[in-house]
């Protein structure tokens, strides 16, 4: 919901402002299924046709290969 209203339009209610980036930062152990939300939230923009507006980072190579990201 956080990234679908942010891509209508709706941060504008909730902040009185309209910014063009979401920054969103996805923590936790392993195993609890970061990857599994980062791939998901991946499909969403590539069906909607907003792929070019998703980038993904990792501090590390290995995390970033595994999302298909940078470092």
């Amino acid at each position: 919901m956080i990234i679908t209203g942010h891509l209508d339009g709706d941060n504008q209610f909730h902040t009185g402002t309209i910014d063009n980036q979401l920054l969103m930062c996805v923590p936790g152990c392993g195993g609890t299924g970061k990857s599994q939300l980062i791939r998901a939230i991946t499909n969403y923009f590539q069906m909607t046709k907003r792929g070019t507006m998703l980038r993904k980072v990792a501090p590390t190579s290995i995390a970033a290969a595994e999302i298909d990201g940078l470092t």
